[in-house]
């Protein structure tokens, strides 16, 4: 697996997004997704990848990492999950060819607003195609386990996301629920709040209506 040219910077936060070849709908199935998470979950244990967030869809992935141990853990690491994703698919498939585009796609992410945007914008994105009406639906994604973390089989690490804020988690909470109330015509929630700047920008963001996309989806 062909690994994207980047540089390695201790601390660096990572928005890394890897597609399925030709953008085809390779993990369309509830088992394959569940197999990429699985991997997630080894790459962790295996090389230490430090995760703040994901969320896998029937043709792509976003991953939030930071580079917090050796320069080649996230290349390892993605190596490992694509490699062996791919390789079960197509044994079971009896199919032959790529199964991911040749490299991921690294984006540095600065912390405050612009990885709190980066946060967003992962969990809302079964929400924007029309595939689920709230991020916490989408079970193969951070969101659940941000919100309410789990005691077993542990993908995001709670004490790196802690030093980025203890506010990421409340203002999740409210900025997943904005795209809704203008809809509902509920009152607006951030009125009960006294709102930060990067809040209010993300909600002029958010709020706005989204194009839905034809998704290609089977829950067998």
């Amino acid at each position: 697996m062909a690994r994207a040219k980047r540089h390695y910077i201790p601390g660096q936060v990572w928005h890394l997004t890897h597609r399925c070849h030709k953008r085809e709908f390779l993990l369309k199935f509830v088992k394959d997704r569940r197999r990429w998470t699985q991997w997630l979950f080894e790459a962790k244990k295996r090389y230490g990848l430090v995760i703040l967030d994901y969320i896998v869809t029937s043709n792509h992935i976003h991953l939030l990492v930071v580079d917090d141990g050796d320069r080649d853990t996230i290349p390892k690491s993605i190596q490992l999950i694509a490699g062996r994703s791919a390789q079960e698919y197509n044994q079971r498939k009896k199919r032959k060819g790529a199964y991911w585009e040749d490299r991921y796609h690294a984006t540095a992410v600065e912390t405050g607003e612009h990885l709190l945007r980066c946060l967003v914008y992962i969990d809302l994105n079964m929400v924007r195609v029309g595939v689920v009406s709230h991020p916490s639906e989408w079970v193969f994604g951070g969101y659940n386990e941000i919100q309410s973390p789990r005691r077993k089989c542990v993908l995001i690490n709670h004490e790196k996301s802690a030093l980025h804020g203890q506010l990421v988690k409340v203002n999740r909470q409210i900025l997943c629920l904005l795209p809704y109330f203008q809809f509902l015509k509920f009152p607006h929630p951030l009125s009960f709040l006294n709102p930060t700047p990067y809040t209010l920008n993300l909600f002029f963001l958010y709020s706005k209506p989204q194009e839905s996309s034809s998704m290609a989806f089977s829950r067998r």
